[in-house]
């Protein structure tokens, strides 16, 4: 994912900022390969890219679960059930973790957010 940030932050230069917050007890939790990038992919494609706009990853613990998001400015259009990206994640998040794991995707003003929040335990 860090990778996956700098190869953006050269491509996009000043337009975006890439903002990562991680809660170092959280840097070892197992979740599928790619899945962070698969959101940032999507915040990239389809957020608004322009000066002074910002991505950030936030992944931190919350009630017992890691959370981990991604925010972006944009809005939530479209059918959400007709890319086959999310749809993807979700069923491999489920899959392939034996925790409880959440995925959820909403918009609040002009911020949109992707959320995986899954058992630590």
């Amino acid at each position: 994912m860090k990778n996956y940030i700098q190869l953006n932050q050269l491509h996009f230069g000043n337009k975006v900022d890439f903002i990562l917050n991680v809660d170092e007890r959280l840097e070892n939790v197992d979740i599928p390969p790619l899945s962070i990038q698969l959101l940032l992919e999507n915040a990239i494609k389809h957020g608004e890219i322009k000066k002074g706009n910002k991505i950030e990853v936030n992944v931190f613990e919350e009630k017992g679960k890691a959370v981990i998001t991604v925010k972006n400015a944009g809005e939530l259009k479209g059918d959400l059930n007709s890319g086959i990206g999310l749809k993807n994640l979700v069923q491999r998040l489920k899959s392939e973790l034996s925790v409880n794991v959440n995925f959820a995707i909403f918009q609040t003003q002009n911020i949109v957010t992707s959320q995986i929040t899954l058992n630590t335990n």
